[in-house]
């Protein structure tokens, strides 16, 4: 796998929450979000912590069967997090993810994608914590 950087990690400030079967990542200052479901919740939550793409895949290779193509998706979808500003060079030392206890069974890959949504980006851009006014809430940060 070619390495994009040495060490990558999950933008500073950007709002995401892994669920049971996904990951949401939220860009409140751009006004998007963003979804992640099985090998591609999993490969970004790996980057919770600062790690190469590397080690990530590795993470990845415990829990599924890889396909033919499943390393050059790895490193597609990683490329991409890294355009839509969502993976960040990490400064300092590499943290490799936390090893996993090994399923019964490696689960066939079903999704290396990321999902870009626009539709809520009006509501987004109000932020409800830090830009309330004395005129009330919502507020519209100034542009």
């Amino acid at each position: 796998m070619p390495e994009l950087s040495p060490s990558l990690v999950i933008r500073p400030g950007l709002a995401w929450d892994a669920f049971p079967d996904e990951v949401v990542a939220i860009d409140v200052e751009r006004g998007l979000y963003f979804n992640l479901t099985d090998a591609g919740a999993e490969l970004f939550a790996a980057f919770a912590e600062p790690c190469s793409p590397a080690d990530a895949l590795a993470t990845l290779l415990v829990t599924f069967e890889p396909g033919p193509t499943f390393e050059a998706d790895v490193a597609a979808l990683i490329a991409e997090l890294v355009t839509q500003g969502l993976l960040v060079p990490a400064e300092g030392p590499s943290n490799p993810p936390r090893p996993k206890a090994p399923p019964a069974a490696r689960r066939v890959p079903k999704s290396l994608a990321l999902e870009r949504h626009e539709d809520l980006q009006d509501l987004l851009v109000i932020d409800p914590v830090h830009e309330a006014t004395d005129e009330g809430w919502p507020a519209r940060r100034p542009d």
